[in-house]
This record gives structure tokens, sequence and C-alpha cells, in this order.
């Protein structure tokens, strides 16, 4: 199912449900607990993209950019792109997923013909 967000100028399209997917095809991601700023007077008129580099700096601003652009990162509670100018009293809100691994593959004794040997 999607979402179209028509309130905004360059209207985002959200994934709602991803449904009918194999397994093999699926990547879990499990979403920290989500980081909230509030922009200062000082923060005013800054590329969002920017703000975040300086605030997260374990991560790199292209990074953010794209958690920014997977909609992981609101403003106001809205996904927005990553030039979008900041406003004072602007509140920023970052979810940054964490990936989970598929558990450790261990070896497997099966019976193969060996077609060559030297």
């Amino acid at each position: 199912m999607k979402t179209a967000i028509a309130h905004m100028k360059y209207p985002v399209v959200i994934m709602t449900a991803m449904q009918n997917l194999p397994d093999s095809e699926s990547s879990e991601e499990i979403e920290e607990s989500p980081r909230v700023w509030l922009v200062s007077a000082a923060d005013a008129r800054q590329r969002l993209d920017k703000f975040l580099s300086r605030e997260m700096p374990e991560h790199s601003r292209q990074k953010l950019q794209g958690l920014i652009r997977d909609a992981h990162v609101l403003v106001n509670t809205l996904p927005t792109r990553p030039s979008h100018p900041l406003r004072s009293a602007d509140e920023v809100t970052v979810s940054v997923p964490t990936e989970v691994l598929p558990a450790e593959a261990l070896p497997e004794n099966i019976p193969l013909d060996v077609l060559h040997e030297e």
C-alpha cells in the first residue's frame, strides 16, 4: 500500500506495508530509539544534512542523506529532503535502522561425487 503526502511541495511516497516478499530478498531492520532535536535560532536556515552531520558525527553526511531520503529523518513529523532549510523551533527526529544479520552459516556434511582428483 502506498500513501502520498500531497501537501508538500515535492510529494513523497511512503511504503506503509510490504507484502509477498520472499524471505531471501527481505532484509530485516530494527529501528533504534529515535533521537530528537529542537532547532535553535542559531541553527536556523541551515541545511538539514549539515545540521545532522554536526549533531551525529558518528555517521557520514552521505549516510545521513540516505536516511533522510529513506524517510528515517522527519522534520516536524514529515519526511523531507537533505537540502531542507531548518527553521527555529523545528523538531528533527532521526531513527537509524540497524540491519539484523542472519545467523552464522554452518558447514553441512553432504555426499559429493568427486569427478576429478589429482
